[in-house]
């Protein structure tokens, strides 16, 4: 009978170690139309692998990462907006799998059938309100599921500290981990999120770039351009393409490039606007540049709301941008359709900065229209999704550019954003699941241009040429890779049909021979080289 219970003690005691090998996720990064980064953490280095396949019971391929307690296994070669199933594990043991772990990935360029988004803000909390909000929003998206999502800063009070971000970003009760292993997520930071930056330097309030800590060893961005956009080259700020919708991540903490006109996010987002061919616009960043909730953007200060109200605004805006969402102040509050208003609320006159003075719900004919290359944007303070302010805390007054709020003690709540075609809609979903405000903006979107367009953002850093083009029998791609990885060269038609595809294994100055190229009928196609997930792409012509 000893023997018996000794058996079982150790038995329960491996299930237990085996248990605990898992610490952080899974939860993915910087998904594009062929790739994403599926990352964990583990409580002692093991070689991580993840394996991929259509169903939870075909894994069929299998990505091998190196030893580590912080995974980061970058998965490629896949189909845009395709749903695959997954596994992580080490060895011969298997950590997280089934129906729950699944990706999606992004959808192409030029994509007008839509998308739709979950958008948190200052959830960290580990409160039960913050956990109400989180299972309105499962409960909503049976109905209608979203593709990612965003956070909009202060993800992990009160100090963006690792431990704070394992509790109350990826913990289970509290959190999100549940439904992070199958959407994956992009966030902009917040204060609370740089309070631990800040207390290895202040100097950071002068040169952003010494930042280093928890929110950017977490959270992998495509700064390089992987999903669109002109590549930043830092995690501070970037921005990407899903379908027709360009997103921008912008950071309301960087107190020297706000202001300074010639700073690099400021330089950077002007390129990034300029560059921008998509007909919706959307820009996140964390202090809002309008509120009367815990924080009130007319107090002196408030400087990080100032400036971003006064310094940036105009540069969105002159840009037509559609839709900036932030966090910081803890109520829900969204704008009428407006433009031109960067001073403080006394000023404002809704005969010059209020485009349409109607509630912009489409349930009551009401929808926000804008005409082709008009500008007029929408702003919406998200700070609720687990912090929330007694209303003695915070002005009764309304801020004039607003049409609506919702705040008070333990209100919480989440958006859902719906871009299809010529309609973006928000719905503003409260911690008890109901629908407390809807809005929509119509702008008749065209023929996207280029809806076939691969990114070209790495075709200097691979140093590509395709020669000679117009080209006929045969066709050579030239190119560095600068990874030890292999590349994938693949060729689309004008419809986005994928119509040759080969790999290479060669590291550096490479020359290959395109396969199948003189079988293709004569035309212009777009020859891509994917490395490690980033694509760089070449027009072609081919002739008779």
């Amino acid at each position: 009978m000893r023997k018996l219970l000794h058996l079982v003690l150790f038995i329960l005691c491996v299930g237990v170690l085996n248990a605990q090998d898992l610490v952080r996720g899974p939860y993915q990064q910087n998904a594009t139309t062929h790739s994403i980064k599926i990352m964990w953490r583990t409580s002692s280095p093991t070689v991580g692998w993840v394996k991929i396949g259509d169903t939870p019971d075909n894994l069929n391929r299998t990505i091998t990462g190196t030893s580590a307690t912080d995974h980061n296994v970058l998965v490629t070669d896949l189909t845009p907006y395709t749903k695959y199933y997954y596994a992580i594990g080490y060895d011969d043991v298997t950590l997280a799998s089934g129906e729950d772990h699944y990706i999606l990935t992004n959808k192409p360029y030029g994509d007008t059938t839509g998308l739709s988004v979950w958008v948190i803000g200052d959830a960290g909390k580990a409160n039960v309100p913050q956990m109400m909000a989180r299972d309105a929003y499962v409960q909503y998206s049976k109905n209608k599921p979203t593709d990612f999502m965003i956070m909009l800063g202060d993800n992990a009070y009160q100090d963006g500290t690792d431990d704070e971000y394992q509790q109350k970003v990826f913990g289970r009760q509290y959190a999100y981990d549940s439904i992070l292993r199958y959407l994956h997520y992009y966030t902009t930071p917040g204060n609370h999120d740089y309070n631990i930056l800040r207390a290895q330097s202040l100097l950071d309030y002068l040169d952003p770039t010494i930042d280093k800590g928890p929110y950017y060893d977490i959270h992998e961005v495509p700064k390089n351009g992987e999903s669109g956009g002109v590549p930043s080259g830092t995690e501070i700020y970037y921005s990407f393409d899903y379908g027709h919708v360009h997103f921008i991540s912008l950071n309301s903490e960087v107190f020297t490039w706000t202001t300074n006109n010639s700073s690099p996010m400021k330089n950077w987002l002007k390129k990034d606007l300029e560059a921008n061919k998509l007909p919706w616009t959307v820009v996140i960043f964390h202090q809002p540049p309008y509120s009367t909730g815990s924080h009130t953007s007319d107090d002196f200060y408030e400087f990080m709301m100032q400036n971003m109200r006064e310094f940036i605004l105009p540069i969105l805006e002159d840009a037509g941008v559609d839709l900036v969402l932030c966090g910081h102040s803890h109520v829900y509050e969204r704008s009428y359709l407006v433009n031109g208003h960067y001073k403080k609320s006394g000023v404002f006159n809704p005969a010059v900065h209020v485009l349409n003075g109607t509630s912009g719900n489409p349930d009551l004919g009401e929808t926000y229209v804008k005409e082709p290359g008009a500008k007029g944007t929408v702003y919406s303070v998200i700070g609720n999704s687990g912090s929330y302010t007694s209303p003695d805390k915070f002005p009764a007054r309304l801020h004039p550019i607003f049409y609506t709020r919702d705040a008070g003690d333990d209100v919480t709540g989440s958006i859902v954003l719906d871009i299809r075609g010529s309609t973006l809609t928000v719905e503003y979903i409260n911690r008890f699941g109901n629908i407390l405000d809807k809005y929509s903006i119509f702008k008749q979107v065209e023929e996207i241009e280029v809806p076939t367009k691969v990114k070209e953002n790495f075709v200097s850093l691979y140093e590509m040429n395709a020669f000679p083009n117009p080209s006929s029998d045969k066709l050579t791609l030239d190119f560095n890779n600068p990874s030890l990885s292999k590349a994938r060269v693949f060729v689309t038609d004008l419809s986005g049909k994928q119509v040759l595809t080969q790999e290479s294994t060669a590291n550096g100055r490479s020359s290959l021979q395109v396969n199948g190229w003189k079988q293709l009928a004569a035309g212009s196609y777009v020859v891509s080289l994917d490395i490690d997930g980033r694509v760089g792409s070449i027009n072609v012509v081919k002739g008779k």
